[in-house]
């Protein structure tokens, strides 16, 4: 399960606007080693800057393989030092389709835990002690190493752990070519939108992986774990500039923008407030109206999901706590209240949960956006995740917001303790991690040049 997906994902989120200090709650990690054999060591460089490395053993089991991985990535917003480690137990069958599997990942004691396991065309998972079921078309491959030394091209289902998300994949093979001399065989990886390109040797053995911003390179141990100090500072480089000054972003209710250099395809970038017309992009701020009953259609955002619980008796009793007798947007509006006033920014490099949120009291914009979701999905208020940008100190940062459905969907931001969210806040996607995810295609691309503001 290479986790260059997952690293682009998580970093998405720790790039977000609010790098604030501290963080304070540990829990004790798993430790993990690998078992006797052979472990082959990558270094993971973004923008061509080290900031971790990543070893992988694989080795016979029955009739079958069982695949170890370990993952060190170290980062420092605004000077604070943030460490991630994860790893991953796989075990498959002799052809290296997945057949169970057990994931851990830490980070400032932030925890998540998945173990998954194929039983006929059901992948059942265990998420921090919570059950969820995907029904699988096909066999998923263990991982994509794995499914490109087999020589096997087109389109398949791929679990990724860290966001418990089912994705289809498009392998394609390009062609033969040399790598540093090594002869290799080239394949494009398309997930969620996002294309990576990988160089397999003859032995089947992963040389480089890319995407336009993190890459992997086979290295040996001591080198590959010889990380930069650049890393520290790499974050400021991924702010989006813009040609015209926004002195009070925070109140402006209309905003005219281009969005240059990227393919907006398959984003959900039109709703209520947001309006797009070629590459123009039109938002406006709209506040709840008036309305007799939820539609159907809207009914499921106020279903749980596994990082947004809604249902877990904590979640409710702490939301009824917070809202006492009001009701619709007098509650929204104290739950925005309450998360702004008692989750304390802090930078954080995990997968945000309701829960950890709620007992932790900290966390980015990703930690609040879950809590409000949760809080807002328990009173029965459809509520939901958006995702995209915010202008901040003359610039776009990505940042997560949410959504809520009184009568119509208002943007929200109890990140930054808005009852309704400003017009800097550009949408490019909603939903769950996999929907998030398809963000990953812009970053690093994405140009942005401001036409209007009021």
């Amino acid at each position: 399960m290479r986790r260059i997906f997952f690293i682009l994902f998580v970093f998405f989120f720790f790039v977000s606007v609010f790098l604030y200090r501290g963080l304070h709650h540990e829990e004790e990690v798993t430790q993990f080693s690998f078992p006797e054999g052979e472990v082959i060591w990558y270094g993971v460089y973004i923008k061509d800057v080290k900031v971790g490395y990543m070893g992988v053993l694989m080795r016979r089991k029955g009739e079958g393989y069982e695949i170890y991985e370990e993952t060190y990535m170290r980062m420092a917003p605004m000077g604070e030092e943030r460490e991630i480690r994860y790893w991953i137990k796989a075990l498959t069958d002799k052809d290296l389709w997945m057949k169970e599997f057990e994931f851990e990942l830490y980070s400032e004691g932030h925890r998540l835990r998945t173990r998954g396991k194929v039983e006929g065309n059901k992948l059942i998972l265990n998420i921090s002690g919570r059950k969820k079921e995907y029904k699988l078309r096909h066999k998923i491959p263990a991982t994509l190493e794995a499914l490109l030394g087999t020589g096997r091209t087109g389109e398949f289902e791929f679990f990724d752990p860290t966001m418990q998300s089912l994705f289809t994949i498009e392998v394609k093979k390009l062609g033969e070519e040399e790598y540093k001399g090594i002869p290799a065989t080239k394949y494009e990886v398309t997930l969620a939108g996002a294309k990576f390109y990988m160089w397999v040797d003859r032995n089947n053995v992963l040389l480089r992986q890319e995407s336009p911003i993190i890459c992997l390179e086979r290295e040996p141990e001591e080198e590959a774990k010889k990380l930069s100090k650049e890393g520290l500072r790499l974050f400021k480089s991924f702010a989006i500039a813009t040609g015209k000054h926004i002195p009070d972003p925070r109140s402006i209710h209309y905003l005219k923008v281009v969005l240059k250099n990227i393919d907006l395809e398959g984003l959900s970038v039109e709703d209520a407030r947001q309006h797009l017309k070629g590459d123009t992009l039109i938002i406006q701020t709209v506040g709840p109206m008036p309305f007799k009953e939820i539609p159907d259609s809207i009914k499921k955002f106020t279903e749980p999901t596994p990082f947004i619980p809604s249902d877990d008796p904590r979640i409710k009793k702490k939301a009824e706590e917070i809202v006492g007798d009001k009701k619709g947007w007098e509650a929204v509006m104290k739950l925005i209240d309450w998360v702004y006033e008692n989750i304390k920014k802090t930078p954080t490099f995990s997968i945000p949960n309701a829960i950890d949120v709620l007992e932790t009291g900290e966390g980015d914009c990703g930690e609040h956006a879950v809590l409000f979701c949760a809080f807002a999905r328990s009173l029965g208020i459809p509520a939901k995740v958006d995702a995209g940008l915010a202008y901040v100190g003359g610039e776009f940062y990505y940042h997560a917001w949410n959504s809520v459905w009184l009568g119509r969907w208002v943007a929200v931001d109890p990140t930054f303790g808005q009852y309704i969210a400003d017009a800097s806040h550009i949408k490019l996607e909603e939903g769950d991690y996999s929907e998030q995810a398809k963000i990953m295609k812009v970053v690093g691309r994405l140009k942005i040049e401001v036409l209007e503001f009021k």
